[in-house]
């Protein structure tokens, strides 16, 4: 299924987006768990690029909720850590919203102390 294999290897803030509007009906078992991933990498990795992400979810609400669903349990030790703290210490003035949003869901599933991987 295209959905499936598309979900877990995206690699821009706009590539999220463009699937999200293609298969975001789908976001259930191993889709959802490839939105996981994508999501995961790109903040881990990508933090920079998260000033894209604000303008996407700014300007479509449900998105925005859409990746923060998929800041999950899912995602290794080392991605938490480095979420948590790109979070903590990096965060833009225009993000901080975003920031604060990324930093409940770690609280709501305690991520950052008992991660899956």
């Amino acid at each position: 299924m295209k959905a499936m294999d598309e979900a877990s290897n995206l690699g821009t803030w706009s590539a999220v987006f463009e699937s999200y509007k293609r298969y975001g009906q789908c976001d259930d078992g191993a889709i959802a768990e490839g939105y996981s991933a994508s999501v995961a990498d790109l903040l881990a990795n990508h933090w920079a690029d998260t000033s894209k992400l604000v303008t996407l979810a700014n300007a479509n609400p449900d998105f925005g909720r859409f990746v923060l669903k998929h800041v999950d349990e899912s995602m290794s030790l080392d991605q938490g850590k480095s979420i948590r703290d790109s979070a903590t210490n990096n965060c833009s003035a225009g993000a901080r919203k975003l920031c604060r949003a990324i930093l409940k869901r770690f609280m709501e599933f305690d991520a950052f102390d008992a991660p899956k991987k």
